[in-house]
């Protein structure tokens, strides 16, 4: 299983983790060790050329996800990360905030930094009256008519 986690991670571009999964299969005793050595050391020397991101968010703790809002997690923020050399998808994402989506590319030996805001949920009020147009306030004060989807502090 650490073997086939390995190569999925190598595959998806999460480099550490692969080297990580490779590591503890090396820990088992396996017959291709000599083979899974040499692995990790082709995978590192390739690390070694790619750009590194430092990302952080406002606030800080977001869960970090590259490619694919459905990949597992890299780690939380503030984080430095190896990225292949090409477009990438980063995802943010916090329980009560707003989750942030935001294509970068990165250059071969660049090292770039990055901080991005999650805006906190704005909560809604859906109304609706029968019959619609009923005048809606929030506090006393006329926000319109219903039917109304309405932010609300």
């Amino acid at each position: 299983m650490l073997f086939n986690m390995a190569k999925v991670y190598e595959r998806m571009g999460d480099l550490a983790r692969s080297i990580d999964s490779y590591r503890k299969y090396l820990a088992t005793d396996p017959n291709n060790g000599a083979e899974i050595r040499e692995k990790i050391a082709q995978i590192n020397a390739t690390l070694a050329t790619w750009p590194s991101l430092n990302l952080r968010s406002v606030p800080g703790g977001a869960v970090v996800r590259v490619g694919a809002r459905n990949n597992p997690p890299r780690g939380r923020t503030p984080i430095t990360l190896r990225l292949r050399p090409e477009r990438q998808l980063l995802v943010l994402e916090m329980k009560g905030r707003e989750s942030v989506e935001r294509w970068i590319t990165l250059r071969p030996g660049e090292y770039k930094s990055l901080s991005l805001a999650l805006p906190a949920n704005t909560p809604f009020i859906s109304v609706r009256s029968n019959p619609p147009g009923a005048v809606v306030k929030v506090d006393g004060v006329p926000v319109g008519q219903a039917p109304l989807t309405y932010g609300v502090a």
